[in-house]
C-alpha cells in the first residue's frame, strides 16, 4: 500500500504543546550602573538583539542571549528575555458545546436470547439523544451469534431499526461471528445491514451522512466489493469534522488500502476508527492474525493506525475474559500524538450483557473525552478506572503559545543584558525576544530565531567506499579493516563508490568491522541489488551487534515480483516485520538502532533514496536475551536462496556510518508535574496525566496523600480515615531520571453509609396451562428490607407483591421481569422466561418448537415427553429455535420420543443442513412407527450436486421408489417433510416434501401399503440423522424445528 510520505520533522496538525518549551534560565548581569528610578515620560526604546545570530545554529543547546537596551530618559531598565519553541501552541478558545458518541458493544448473545434487552438498550440510546447531545452511534461487531442463522439476523435487524426509525445516526461493522471467516462471505450481514439501509437513512444531512463502502469505486476501482462490510460516515460536532471509519474484523490488506484512500479524500477530519478487535483485556495486542488473510492487532497498529496521524481514536470489542471486557491504552502515533484505543465487550455478563454500553462525552472547552459505562436495563453506572475515565482529546484549533519568561536583568540605559537559555532540546528551532520595562511602559523587541545543534554522537565507523579493491573491502574510512568471514573472498569488491558482494544461488557471505564493538550503535547504510529476484530471494542482514554466533539485525529481503520484506531479527527469529516494494537497481536508505543492555532497545527504518525520511521508526522491539547483553561488532551478511534462477546477484552498499547514540548524552529537560482531583466523601481521585516532558516521556508517578500513605501510577485513588484538609503531592520522573514535584490541598468530609442495592430473584415458576404462579421471595437486601415487588408479565400486564399469579390469554414464551425496591429506594431487576400452553388439542401427540438452549441434550419436547438420544451426546444441542445434530462422515445419531406410541401418526417437521453435501449424502429420517428395531419412515436425502431426494421406507427398503424436489439445495435452506403412517393390516403410508418458503403439495408424492406382520401394531416416533462415510464434509449440522405428531 502506498502511504503518504511523512516528513521527518513535521509541523503536526496539533503542533507542539506550550508546556514543551523549556524556560530554565540563568541571568547574567553585564552592566549595572545605577539603581532603578521612577518611570520617565518617554517610553524605552526596543532592545537591539545582539546574539546569537538571527536564524543561525548555536554552538550548544544552552545558548547565551544578549541585547542592548536604551531609555531616552537615561534611567535603569528591566530587560526580560522571553522565548518559545517555533510552532508551540496552546488550545484555542471555543464556545462549542459538549457532545457524545455512543458505542454499542457485541450484541451476539442478545440475538438468540433476551432480544428485549437489546431493544431496551437501543431505546435508551434513542430517548437520551437530546440529553447527551448524541452525535453518532457506533457498533463494534458480532451483531449475531451465528452468521448462518436467519433468526439471529432478523432479531438484531429489528432492534437496530429503533435507531433508524428515530433518525439517530449509526453504523455497524462485521465481527468474526457475522461472516464466514474462511471464505469471507458477508451475504447475511449485507442482506440485513446493506449500504442502502444507511445511504437512504433519514439522518443523512449536509453535515452528517453515510459516506460509502468498499466496492463502490468512489476513489478509483476497488479490487473487491464488500458491501457494507467496510464503510465510513461523516459528522460534525463540537466545532470539528469527524470521519467514522468502519473496518471488518482483522481487516485484510484490501480493506486497509481502501481505508487509506478514504482518509486521503477527507483531509482535515478527525478519524474515529471502529473495528471488531484491537486490544485485549490486559491492554496488549496479539501479533498473530486469527483469520486467514487477516491483519493482526499488532500489525494493524504498526502498519496502519500509527502511520495515519488523522486517526485520533480506536474503539473495538470482541475480547473478554469471563465477564471482564474493558481496557484502554494510549500510544503515540508517527506524529507523536496520543491515540486512545478502547475495548468494550460485555457479552459474557448475565442475560447476554445486561444492556451495558459505553458513551463518550467530548468537551471542546476542556479538550477532553470522558468515558461513561451505563446499563439502561439495570439503571446502573460502573465507576472503576476501566469504566469511567477522562482522556485528553484535542477539539479546538490550537493557537500560538505565548512567549514564556526566561530571565530578567536590570541594566543602565545603553547597557548590555544577557541570559543563558538552558534545557533546550537538540536540533530544534526556537524564537526569542526581549521586553524592556522602565517602570511605566513595556516595549517589546523584534523576534529572532535560533536552532540548537544536533546532539553530539561518537562516530564509530564511516565508509564512503571511495577506493578500488578486489578480493575484499579493504579498510573503512573510519573504523579499521573490513574482515570477511569464512568462505572465499572472491565475492567481495569495491568499485570506487560502493562495496559489492556478488553471489551465486545458495551462497552466503559476511564481512565485519571488529573495531566497532559496543553495546549501542546506530548503523546507516545504502543498499541496492541490480537484478530482479527470480525463483528465490536475495537478502542482506545488517547486524548492529554480534555476540559469538548470536546477533541483533535488520534483514532486507529482495523477493520475486517486487516484494521487499523487512525483518527486525534476533538470530533468525523475527521480532517485527513489514512489507513494501522494490525495483531492480533501486537504492534504499537503511537505519538500524541497537542500544543498551537489560533490556536492549531495537528499532529500524528503511526508505527509498530520494524519498522523505520517516518521522519515526517503522519496526521496534525490546530484547532481554541474556547472551546478547554484551558488546559486539557490526557485521554485514548477504545470501542468495538456493532456489534462485539468477546466475549472479550483486548487492551494493554505500555511505555506511556507525555512531554511538549515547556516546555524548544530551542534557535532559525536567518534566512538569500537574494533576487534578475529584471524588466524594472521604475518597479522593487524582489524575496526573496532564503532566508533560518536553524531550521524552514520563516514566513514574509518585503520590503522597498527606496522611503517610503513598501511591503510584498516572491516576490514583485514596480513601482517608477521617475528615479534614490534606496536602496531596505528585512527583513525576521522566525517562532521563529527572523529577518535578507539585502539591495541592483537598478537604474531605465523611458521607453517611451508602445504601447497598437489593438483589432481585425469581424462583422456578409453577405453570398450569396458561396460568403462572411466581415467587420473588428469594430477593434480598444486604442492609435493609425489600419494600415493594413490581412485576411485568411480558404481555403488557403488571402486578405487585412477592407471589403473584397471572393467566395469559395466548400460548407462548414471555419475559417476566421483577423489579424490587428496598427501604432506601434502591432498585434491582431480573428477568426470567416462562412458556405457557394450553393442553394439546385432541389428536396432538407431540410438538416441539425447540425454544430452549441446551448442550449435550435435547431436553423435553413441548408436548410428548423427554427426548431419548442414541449416540454421542455431544452431537446434540438446542439453540436458535432448533434441535441440532452435529455429525461427521460415517456417523448416525437418533432422538426418540419413547413416551409417544401410536398406530396412527402424521408427522410434520422442518429440516435444514448448514453445509452442501460433498463426496457423500446427508440424510434426515423421520420415523412414524418404530416397533422393536423395525420402522416405517420417510427419508430426506441431500445428495452431492444439490439433489433433494425423498424415500418412503420400511426399514431400509424403498416402498415407492423416490421423489426428487426440483431445484438444488442451498445450505441453510429449510425443507418441510410430512409423513403419514396409519392403520394396520395393511398399514397405509404417504410422504411429501416442499420448500418451507413455498406451498405444501396438494397430494402425497410417494404412497404405499404394507402388511408386514411384525409392524401391524403401535410404535414410537423418532428422528434419525446420518452422514455417508464417503462424505468429505468434516461436520454437518442438521437442524430440526416445528416438529408435530398428530393422529390425523
Amino acid at each position: 500500500m502506498q502511504r503518504r510520505p511523512v516528513p521527518r520533522r513535521p509541523i503536526p496538525r496539533r503542533s507542539i504543546p506550550a508546556s514543551a518549551v523549556a524556560v530554565t534560565a540563568v541571568a547574567v548581569l553585564v552592566v549595572s550602573l545605577a539603581m532603578p528610578t521612577a518611570a520617565s515620560a518617554a517610553a524605552p526604546a526596543a532592545a537591539v538583539l545582539v546574539a546569537p545570530t538571527n536564524g543561525g545554529t548555536t554552538a550548544s543547546a544552552s545558548p547565551t542571549l544578549s541585547v542592548t537596551a536604551s531609555d531616552p530618559d537615561g534611567g535603569p531598565l528591566d530587560v526580560t528575555f522571553e522565548g518559545r519553541r517555533v510552532g508551540a501552541t496552546v488550545p484555542g478558545a471555543t464556545d462549542a458545546e459538549p457532545f457524545s458518541v455512543v458505542v454499542v458493544p457485541d450484541t451476539q448473545n442478545y440475538s438468540y436470547g433476551p432480544i428485549d434487552l437489546l431493544d431496551a438498550q437501543l431505546g435508551w440510546v434513542r430517548d437520551s439523544r437530546d440529553a447527551l447531545d448524541t452525535a453518532f452511534v457506533i457498533q463494534v461487531g458480532d451483531l449475531v451469534s451465528e452468521w448462518d442463522t436467519p433468526r439471529h439476523w432478523d432479531n438484531v435487524s429489528r432492534s437496530f431499526a429503533i435507531l433508524d426509525d428515530a433518525g439517530v445516526p449509526n453504523t455497524v461493522v462485521p465481527g468474526n461471528h457475522d461472516f464466514d471467516n474462511v471464505t469471507g462471505d458477508l451475504g447475511p450481514y449485507n442482506s440485513h445491514f446493506p449500504s442502502t439501509r444507511y445511504s437512504g437513512a433519514s439522518w443523512n444531512t449536509a453535515t452528517t451522512r453515510y459516506g460509502g463502502y468498499l466496492g463502490q469505486d468512489q476513489f478509483g476501482p476497488d479490487p473487491i466489493d464488500r458491501g457494507n462490510g467496510d464503510s465510513y460516515a461523516l459528522f460534525t460536532a463540537g466545532g470539528r469534522d469527524f470521519l467514522v471509519l468502519n473496518l471488518e474484523w482483522e481487516a485484510p490488506q484490501y480493506a486497509l488500502d481502501w481505508a487509506d484512500r478514504v482518509i486521503d479524500a477527507h483531509p482535515g477530519r478527525s478519524v474515529i476508527m471502529a473495528t471488531h478487535s484491537f486490544v485485549s483485556v490486559n491492554g496488549t495486542r496479539r501479533a498473530t492474525a486469527q483469520r486467514p488473510g487477516g491483519t493482526s492487532q499488532t500489525a494493524l497498529w504498526e502498519g496502519f493506525v500509527r502511520t495515519h496521524c488523522e486517526i485520533d481514536l480506536v474503539v473495538a470489542g470482541h475480547e473478554h475474559q469471563g465477564d471482564l471486557g474493558e481496557a484502554h491504552r494510549v500510544d503515540a502515533n508517527a506524529c507523536g500524538e496520543p491515540v486512545p484505543q478502547i475495548l468494550t465487550d460485555y457479552q459474557a455478563r448475565a442475560n447476554g450483557g445486561d444492556g451495558w454500553l459505553r458513551y463518550y462525552t467530548f468537551d471542546p472547552a476542556a479538550n477532553t473525552m470522558r468515558a461513561t459505562t451505563y446499563s439502561p436495563t439495570l439503571d446502573r453506572y460502573e465507576t472503576d478506572g476501566n469504566s469511567s475515565f477522562t482522556l485528553p482529546f484535542e477539539l479546538t484549533e490550537p493557537q500560538p503559545a505565548p512567549f514564556a519568561p526566561i530571565a530578567t536583568s536590570t541594566v543602565s540605559s545603553g547597557g548590555t543584558a544577557s541570559a543563558t537559555w538552558s534545557g533546550l532540546a537538540h536540533d530544534t528551532a526556537y524564537e526569542w525576544r526581549a521586553v524592556v520595562d522602565d517602570g511605566a511602559t513595556r516595549t517589546a523587541s523584534a523576534t529572532w530565531t535560533l536552532r540548537t545543534p544536533p546532539a553530539p554522537q561518537a562516530v564509530l565507523a564511516a565508509d564512503a567506499f571511495g577506493r578500488t579493491v578486489t578480493g575484499g573491502w579493504g579498510s573503512a574510512d573510519v573504523g579499521g579493516a573490513w574482515t570477511p568471514g569464512t568462505g572465499t573472498t572472491g565475492p567481495f569488491s569495491v568499485n570506487g563508490s560502493e562495496g559489492l558482494m556478488t553471489l551465486a544461488p545458495g551462497q552466503t557471505r559476511e564481512v565485519r568491522l571488529g573495531s566497532t564493538s559496543g553495546t549501542s550503535a546506530v548503523v546507516d547504510a545504502r543498499v541496492s541489488t541490480n537484478l530482479a529476484a527470480a525463483g528465490g530471494a536475495a537478502h542482506t542482514t545488517i547486524i548492529g551487534r554480534q555476540v559469538g554466533t548470536s546477533s541483533y539485525g535488520l534483514n532486507v529481503r529482495f523477493e520475486p515480483n517486487g516484494v521487499l520484506r523487512l525483518y527486525l531479527l534476533h538470530n533468525n527469529t523475527a521480532l517485527a516485520q513489514r512489507v513494501t516494494t522494490w525495483t531492480p537497481g533501486q537504492r534504499f536508505n537503511t537505519r538500524l538502532s541497537v542500544t543498551g543492555t537489560n533490556p536492549t532497545q531495537l528499532a529500524t527504518m528503511v526508505w527509498p533514496v530520494g524519498s522523505p525520511e520517516p518521522i519515526s521508526w517503522q519496526l521496534t522491539a525490546t530484547s532481554t536475551v541474556a547472551a546478547m547483553q554484551a558488546a559486539g561488532p557490526v557485521v554485514i551478511k548477504t545470501a542468495v536462496s538456493s532456489t534462485s534462477t539468477v546466475a549472479s546477484t550483486r548487492v551494493a552498499f554505500d555511505d555506511l556510518r556507525v555512531v554511538d547514540p549515547v556516546g555524548v548524552p544530551p542534557q535532559n529537560a525536567a518534566p512538569v508535574a500537574r494533576f487534578t482531583t475529584g471524588g466524594t466523601g472521604l475518597t479522593v481521585t487524582a489524575d496526573g496525566t496532564g503532566s508533560t516532558d518536553a524531550d521524552g516521556t514520563i516514566t513514574g508517578y509518585a503520590w503522597t496523600w498527606g496522611d503517610g500513605s503513598t501511591s503510584t501510577g498516572s491516576t490514583a485513588q485514596h480513601t482517608y480515615a477521617a475528615a479534614g484538609t490534606y496536602s496531596i503531592g505528585l512527583t513525576v520522573t521522566d525517562d532521563g531520571g529527572a523529577t518535578h514535584a507539585t502539591s495541592s490541598s483537598v478537604t474531605v468530609t465523611a458521607l453517611p453509609p451508602q445504601n447497598q442495592p437489593p438483589t432481585a430473584a425469581i424462583a422456578a415458576p409453577t405453570i398450569t396451562g396458561r396460568t403462572v404462579a411466581l415467587d420473588g421471595r428469594g430477593s434480598t437486601d444486604p442492609d435493609g428490607t425489600i419494600a415493594t415487588y413490581a412485576w411485568q408479565f411480558g404481555d403488557g400486564s403488571i402486578g405487585s407483591g412477592p407471589t403473584p399469579t397471572h393467566t395469559y390469554a395466548t400460548d407462548g414464551t414471555r419475559a417476566v421481569t421483577l423489579t424490587v425496591t428496598d427501604d432506601d429506594g434502591a432498585t434491582a431487576s431480573t428477568t426470567r422466561s416462562v412458556t405457557v400452553t394450553t393442553a394439546p388439542p385432541a389428536g396432538v401427540l407431540a410438538t416441539d418448537a425447540f425454544g430452549r438452549v441446551l448442550s449435550n441434550a435435547w431436553g423435553t419436547a413441548d408436548t410428548g415427553g423427554p427426548w431419548t438420544l442414541s449416540g454421542t451426546a455431544s452431537a446434540f444441542s438446542v439453540g436458535g429455535g432448533a434441535g441440532v445434530v452435529a455429525i461427521g462422515p460415517g456417523s448416525t445419531r437418533e432422538a426418540r420420543l419413547a413416551g409417544v406410541s401410536t398406530s396412527n401418526a402424521v408427522v410434520t417437521v422442518r429440516i435444514s443442513a448448514d453445509a452442501a453435501a460433498a463426496g457423500g449424502a446427508a440424510s434426515a429420517t423421520v420415523v412414524g412407527r418404530m416397533v422393536g428395531t423395525s420402522t416405517y419412515a420417510a427419508r430426506l436425502r441431500l445428495e452431492p450436486g444439490g439433489t433433494i431426494r425423498l424415500y418412503l421406507l420400511r426399514d431400509e427398503v424403498a416402498l415407492a421408489g423416490s421423489y426428487v424436489l426440483p431445484g438444488a439445495y442451498v445450505p441453510g435452506e429449510a425443507i418441510m417433510l410430512r409423513l403419514s403412517v396409519r392403520g394396520a393390516s395393511p398399514t397405509t403410508l404417504g410422504a411429501m416434501i416442499w420448500r418451507a418458503s413455498g406451498t405444501q403439495p396438494a397430494s402425497w408424492q410417494l404412497q404405499a401399503t404394507d402388511a408386514t406382520a411384525a409392524m401391524q401394531t403401535a410404535g414410537i416416533v423418532t428422528l434419525k440423522s446420518a452422514i455417508s462415510s464417503s462424505s468429505t464434509v468434516a461436520t454437518t449440522r442438521i437442524r430440526y424445528d416445528d416438529y408435530r405428531v398428530t393422529t390425523s
